[in-house]
């Protein structure tokens, strides 16, 4: 439901953008839902080109989140690894003393 003030009128359905339904695209001020559309119109997609690139930029942010997980776990990894070797370390260091 729309509340607040008004931001921008669409420039795809030509209704008034609420502050609480409204995104920036291509440094204009549109309503979320509008924005599938404006695409669509601005571009000449029809409805498969328009899947297959939204498709495309899912599995791009998907490749994406999914490399950063693997760094993320990975660098985990590493640091537990070290931590454990330095415990073996001081425990051989200890031992022949």
């Amino acid at each position: 439901m729309a509340s607040g003030c008004i931001i921008d009128t669409c420039p795809e359905c030509g209704e008034l953008v609420w502050e609480d339904e409204w995104r920036i695209f291509n440094d204009i001020i549109i309503h979320s839902r509008c924005v599938p559309k404006y695409t669509k119109k601005k571009y000449g997609m029809n409805e498969g080109q328009f899947l297959r690139l939204c498709g495309a930029q899912d599995l791009r942010q998907a490749i994406q989140d999914t490399r950063q997980a693997f760094k993320d776990s990975m660098d985990f990894y590493d640091e537990k690894l070290k931590g454990l070797e330095e415990q073996l370390a001081r425990i051989e260091t200890e031992g022949k003393r």
